[in-house]
């Protein structure tokens, strides 16, 4: 019965930490993103959120699935695809024939909304 005791408090211990971790991680999130969005707030605000956010499982889980997909773009961001399709759509929009193509597309957008009326 007292390994059994044991055990338990071991294991609340290490999902007690496991949840500290996790508020850690989502209020530095939230962080990141108040400081490139330019908004308002602290520490304590990030906190409190990250705390009511790792309460709910929904929105836990719903913030692992965006770290998973945020990392996997922040991967592919880094690869030579990238510099390669960066540097196609500079090259084509220094294209003339793209400023035309603008101007037609427009002026088939008024030419159907006239049209219409």
């Amino acid at each position: 019965m007292q390994n059994l005791k044991e055990w338990l408090s071991q294991w609340q211990e290490r999902r007690q930490e496991h949840h500290e971790q996790l508020v850690q991680n989502i209020a530095h999130r939230l962080y990141l993103n108040r400081v490139a969005r330019n908004r308002d707030g602290d520490e304590a605000t990030d906190l409190a959120k990250a705390e009511k956010l790792a309460r709910n499982s929904f929105t836990r889980t719903a913030f692992r699935f965006g770290n998973y997909w945020r990392n996997r773009v922040d991967a592919f961001e880094s690869t030579w695809v990238e510099a390669a399709l960066e540097g196609l759509v500079n090259d084509l929009q220094n294209l003339a024939v793209i400023d035309l193509l603008n101007i037609i597309a427009s002026l088939s957008l008024i030419y159907t909304a006239i049209v219409f009326f």
